[in-house]
């Protein structure tokens, strides 16, 4: 961890905090007395897989891993073990970040074959380049993790590494070829079965500052994003020459030579490119030679491995020796290879491992896509804070950290947002470290306590709705209250107390409480999130004597396979206690549920003492449960969770399911219909595999193994309607990757059964949609390419079936379906063969009715939603649409500014600053208000209000029909519309200052008007006006002084060409 990159961060924190030094004492902690908030939760509901490894822990191996490891006794610390189980730490990073970008891995392996040399050299720390010795290696690493169930996940140091050696340290890990020396090596070091790591982070925060290495000697002109990417010639002129285990000479301007026979330099950056290198000794080049043969003792001259980059210099009599003193110094060219090259040696060995980029900007993945280099994911380090130390009272201190997580959540899913949308990225986000850095006056254990501990649980909440697979604080461990030049320090998950033997050598800081509530507390399976109505506010003090306004309360819910219901809430308000009713959705609760709270009537700074029994930690207890709604209390700034096990119940109407494919693994899919139809993956034959870049977040991946191109691979959902008895519809996204051999048709639907059909498949002769229902081949005119994301789909409405390509009906027959019981296979037909194959390349967003949907239905999976996140960087000019339909628009900026910033309500979001003009976001007209219900809604937030007269729109629509379809009354401050020519006016209101959430629904010819996820209004005889124009967000169609534009910030944006049901609009409030 360094600095690198978090300047701007630490000035916004800043201007947050710049408070007066007065401190002030916590409010006295009170139960709240408004209308009490009311949590909403669907148990059938399934969002997103929670990853364990969410629950990581950067590592670094310097000064015996921060104190873990026992150098007497060559073990981890038994006691540390009890410690770091109790947690339940599930990811640990090594050998760490800035410390190791320098780490050679042979040098921290065993040398039990004696084919390792290099085991037990010391090793270059990668901020200072002084000599660092190692007591915790690679391999007692490996063996701490696999004795405590850890993912290892390594930090690879390219700083001086190179492919060849990266990949052989994936042989060493993963290897399973007993005649490849590193394999070997591994055997002989005491484990013949492979670790299997997964993930390999190339480099750590590479980009201008102490951490650019080799990527300091690029072209003048060259950016180093495409230099790490491609890799590139260097140059270094008179650079100091090194040796193999210190380079502390580049920090103390040059080796000096030691004036006796023998010495062995290396080149920092080499080896040198052949002919290219001048050695100099005290500044007078020396000769360079192939052989010290036939010179003399005065003859200056040196040699030179072109291989390994060693320089070795005469013995006196043939050759000088540098004289005792003398500076010695080479200026030289090299190549040094791009992570391009890492990604493809490494996966070469295993084709299953993540190669991370530890770069994370636009110009990175610029450089990819320009480059055509596919790359598994990206790391990034959102912290908050770096260098920041603030005056501020505790209580105002510890809001605005809070708040600041929406802000580095937002780094983090503006990333994965953008990464979902490229095509060469394996859609991996990694935050590989994270944590609150920002200091308090008077406070020094701030980071160690309580506050810091619900900063992290906050961002481990945000984390697991979005479907992080995996995540690692900073740090694992630190000596208690030292500091080095690698970052503050003092803010570990434990603290090294250097009193080994004693009863508590190793402290437990907050955050390894908050792990453990997490980890006990936290189901596999995040439901979809929980809606708070009557969401709760706390106020505090900010810059310039300005007050901000944040919600109160935070929950994720998720649920495991044994029918335990977990629901996390925390209650972050400083001094107000929340009681809450809790309504659970098709869930039958047991008459008890087991209870953890973290916080309760501690104060914010409090933590636990060195050498002593922790005194903030989990507190559990049992509460009774009436039923599926029931009321419980959350304490103020505390984290709770709520254990409930009981039963799933499906809803009434169970004729749905809904694959997302938004899982990163496992052999299930979650039905996110609610009805609980989870399919299960069959990968015999062949391999089903997880990927993030689908045509809408995650998808499954179909391929064959070998050189057959059938199998029992698919993916396998239960029967929930006869075909030959019901109406139906079923449709996905496909995209092939290449098509089968002549005359083997590749399978999307299929059932199984004696009288089970090929419900689609694609002919690969001609290319076009068939199906076989009724034992009668129906073929489309449309075909399905190669390559491109296509949306497919039937529907069988009486002895009818239709087919549609990309949401158009393409083709109708006359069909009668069979009867038929069988389960229904993705990607596969029930009999797998040579004429009838699998479906080889990639399937998204499944969905099978036990209706016939009408064409307008079809046409909303095609194309029927626009989200725009707005999390953007500033400066763009474009914002993307995060649905997966590609309305990327421009943003105008005619008459006044429109730009993007950070201080979204997620991440970053549309400012419009201005009184009126053509200044907006243009949203393509993708359907006509007046024939088809719709929905749109946005977060807002009003910096000021108009002249008195004119209103500011948030949603509009051009053309002659064109209304203006949400906008505030700035006489009232209501939320109006005027489709239809009439204005329907919401009782509540829109304030200044305070972000809002807004919403309208169409219904046949009745309007809903939603403020903050609540119903407000209806207008039930609104006759909307047809309109092809364009849609304008934060502009009125013709802005004028009585019509003006929004001026505030606008976020996450979402229209559909559907009407949202209550529920749908909670789940976008919260």
């Amino acid at each position: 961890m360094t600095s690198k990159g978090l300047k701007n961060r630490a000035i916004s924190f800043l201007s947050i905090l710049a408070l007066a030094s007065t401190l002030i004492p916590t409010a006295s902690v009170h139960a709240n007395t408004d209308t009490n908030p009311v949590i909403l939760l669907d148990a059938n509901s399934s969002a997103t897989s929670v990853s364990p490894l969410l629950f990581g822990a950067n590592s670094r191996y310097y000064f015996d891993g921060r104190g873990m490891y026992d150098p007497v006794n060559k073990e981890v610390y038994p006691d540390f073990y009890d410690s770091y189980n109790d947690a339940g730490i599930k990811a640990m990073r090594y050998p760490g970040g800035t410390v190791a970008n320098l780490f050679k891995w042979q040098r921290a392996v065993g040398n039990g074959n004696g084919t390792n040399p290099d085991s037990g050299l010391s090793q270059v720390h990668g901020m200072d380049q002084s000599v660092m010795s190692v007591n915790f290696n690679l391999d007692e690493a490996l063996k701490f993790t696999e004795n405590t169930g850890t993912e290892l996940t390594y930090m690879y140091g390219m700083g001086n590494g190179d492919p060849t050696d990266a990949a052989n340290l994936v042989q060493y890990l993963n290897g399973t070829d007993t005649n490849n020396p590193y394999v070997q090596l591994r055997i002989s070091n005491g484990h013949p079965a492979p670790y299997n790591i997964t993930y390999f982070e190339i480099g750590n925060e590479t980009g201008p500052g102490p951490q650019m290495y080799w990527l300091n000697g690029i072209p003048s002109g060259t950016d180093y994003r495409d230099a790490y990417v491609n890799g590139s010639v260097v140059n270094f002129t008179k650079q100091t020459v090194v040796l193999k285990a210190d380079w502390s000479f580049m920090k103390q301007g040059a080796y000096k030579s030691t004036g006796v026979a023998g010495q062995e330099v290396y080149a920092p950056y080499g080896p040198p490119t052949a002919g290219t290198d001048t050695l100099y000794v005290a500044g007078a080049p020396w000769t360079r030679v192939t052989s010290f043969a036939g010179y003399g003792p005065s003859d200056q001259v040196y040699q030179i491995d072109y291989n390994t980059g060693r320089i070795t210099f005469g013995d006196g009599m043939n050759g000088q020796i540098p004289p005792a003193g003398a500076t010695v110094t080479i200026t030289y060219s090299a190549f040094k290879y791009g992570y391009k090259d890492y990604y493809t040696a490494m996966k070469n060995v295993d084709p299953t491992i993540k190669v991370i980029s530890n770069i994370a900007d636009n110009e990175a993945i610029a450089a990819f896509r320009n480059a055509n280099v596919p790359y598994d994911g990206m790391t990034t380090h959102p912290y908050w804070g770096f260098g920041v130390t603030s005056n501020a009272n505790l209580t105002d201190y510890y809001a605005g950290t809070m708040g600041q997580v929406n802000v580095t959540v937002g780094w983090v899913s503006s990333l994965q947002q953008r990464l979902k949308n490229e095509p060469l990225s394996g859609g991996i986000v990694f935050p590989s470290e994270y944590g609150l850095t920002a200091k308090l006056n008077g406070y020094p254990h701030y980071l160690l306590g309580l506050g810091d501990a619900l900063y992290i649980g906050k961002t481990l909440m945000k984390y697991m709705q979005m479907g992080i697979p995996i995540a690692e604080k900073h740090s694992l461990i630190d000596t208690w209250f030292q500091e080095d030049n690698l970052g503050i320090g003092n803010m570990a998950i434990f603290n090294n107390n250097n009193t080994p033997g004693s009863p508590y050598n190793f402290t437990p800081n907050v955050s390894a409480e908050m792990f453990k509530l997490l980890t006990n507390m936290t189901g596999t399976t995040a439901l979809n999130a929980p809606a708070i109505v009557n969401m709760p506010t706390y106020a505090f003090s900010g810059g310039n004597n300005a007050t901000y306004n944040q919600n109160s309360l935070n929950s994720v819910a998720t649920k495991d396979a044994d029918g335990n219901l977990y629901l996390l809430v925390l209650n972050e308000a400083p001094a107000t206690d929340y009681t809450s009713t809790i309504n659970i959705a098709n869930y039958e609760p047991g008459s008890t549920a087991t209870v953890w709270k973290l916080g309760e009537g501690i104060a914010l700074d409090q933590y636990n003492l060195p050498g002593e029994a922790p005194t903030v930690v989990n507190e559990e207890s049992t509460i009774s449960v009436p039923g599926n709604t029931f009321t419980y209390t959350f304490p103020a700034h505390t984290m709770t969770a709520i254990k409930l096990s009981g039963t799933v119940s499906k809803p009434a109407y169970i004729g749905t399911a809904h694959y997302k494919l938004d899982e990163t693994s496992g052999s299930t899919a979650s039905d996110s219909s609610g009805n609980n139809n989870t399919a299960v993956i069959s990968s015999n034959g062949g391999n089903v595999t997880w990927e993030s870049n689908g045509k809408v977040n995650g998808a499954l991946h179909l391929a064959p193994s070998g050189t057959n191109a059938f199998g029992d691979y698919y993916i396998s959902i239960p029967n929930f309607f006869d075909p030959g008895a019901t109406n139906f519809t079923i449709a996905a996204w496909v995209k092939l990757d290449q098509p089968s051999g002549p005359g083997s048709n590749q399978t999307i639907f299929a059932q199984e059964g004696a009288s089970g059909r090929s419900i689609l498949y694609r002919d690969v002769n001609t290319g076009k949609l068939n199906s076989y229902l009724g034992g009668v081949t129906t073929t489309s005119n449309g075909t399905i390419p190669v390559g491109t994301w296509t949306h497919v789909a039937l529907v069988k409405n009486g002895g009818t079936i239709q087919l549609y390509i990309n949401g158009a009906l393409d083709k109708t027959a006359s069909v009668t379906t069979e009867t038929s019981t069988g389960k229904f296979r993705v990607g596969a037909h029930k009999a797998p063969s040579a004429t009838s194959a699998n479906w080889n390349g990639s399937i998204d967003d499944i969905q099978l009715s036990q209706k016939a949907l009408a064409s307008a239905q079809i046409s909303n999976m095609y194309d029927g939603t626009i989200y725009y996140s707005m999390n953007e960087n500033v400066g763009s000019a474009v914002a993307s649409d995060n649905s997966g339909n590609n309305n990327t628009v421009s943003l105008l900026t005619s008459g006044g500014s429109a730009s993007f910033d950070i201080n979204g309500k997620e991440g970053s979001a549309l400012r419009l600053s201005g009184s009126y003009g053509d200044y907006y976001l243009s949203v393509p007209n993708f359907f006509d208000p007046a024939s088809t219900d719709f929905t749109v809604a946005a977060w807002v937030k009003l910096d000021q209000a108009s002249a008195a007269g004119s209103n500011q729109t948030i949603f509009a629509q051009e053309g002659s029909g064109g209304r203006s379809i949400l906008y505030r009354d700035v006489n009232t401050g209501t939320l109006k519309s005027f489709l239809g020519g009439v204005n329907t006016t919401s009782t509540g209101t829109i304030p200044i200052g305070t972000w809002t959430h807004v919403a309208l629904v169409k219904s046949g010819s009745t309007i809903k008007l939603y403020i903050n996820g609540v119903f407000d209004t209806t207008a039930a005889t609104v006759t909307a006006e047809s309109a092809a124009g364009n849609f304008r967000l934060g502009a009125h169609k013709s802005p004028s002084s009585n019509n003006s534009n929004w001026n505030g910030l606008i976020d996450e944006v979402y229209l559909a060409k559907k009407a949202f049901s209550d529920a749908q609009i909670q789940n976008l409030y919260h």
